[in-house]
C-alpha cells in the first residue's frame, strides 16, 4: 500500500464521507497492477489506474525529465517541459488502453 496525503472522498454509493489515507494496489495479471481505494462504509471500489511495465518504464522517464526541469532554463527547459507533455499524454494513453483491455469500454 502507497502512504498518500489525505484526500477526502465522499461514496456515490453510500454517501459516506471520509479521508483517502492509502492507495490499495494488486497484481491482477501477468504484470498489470491495479491502484484503487475503497469505501470504509459500504466497500465500493474507486479504480485509480492500471499499470504495466510500459507505464512503469513511462512514469520512470517522467521522474528524470521532472528533475531535470528544477535546473534547466531557456532552451532547455522548454524542450524538457514539451518531453514531460508528451510523457504524461502517453502515460494517460495507455492508462486508459489498460482499462479498456481490463475492464472493456465504458
Amino acid at each position: 500500500m502507497n502512504n498518500i496525503k489525505q484526500i477526502f472522498a465522499k461514496c456515490d454509493k453510500c454517501s459516506h464521507e471520509w479521508y483517502i489515507k492509502q492507495f490499495e494496489n494488486v497484481r491482477i495479471e501477468g504484470s498489470i497492477d491495479k491502484t484503487f481505494f475503497t469505501c470504509p462504509a459500504c466497500h465500493h471500489e474507486y479504480l485509480c489506474y492500471y499499470a504495466d511495465l510500459v507505464v512503469r518504464d513511462l512514469q520512470a522517464k517522467l521522474r528524470k525529465v521532472q528533475n531535470k526541469v528544477f535546473s534547466a532554463a531557456g532552451k532547455r527547459l522548454r524542450t524538457l517541459k514539451q518531453e514531460e507533455v508528451e510523457l504524461n499524454n502517453a502515460i494517460k494513453e495507455r492508462m486508459q488502453s489498460l482499462k479498456v483491455q481490463m475492464e472493456g469500454s465504458d
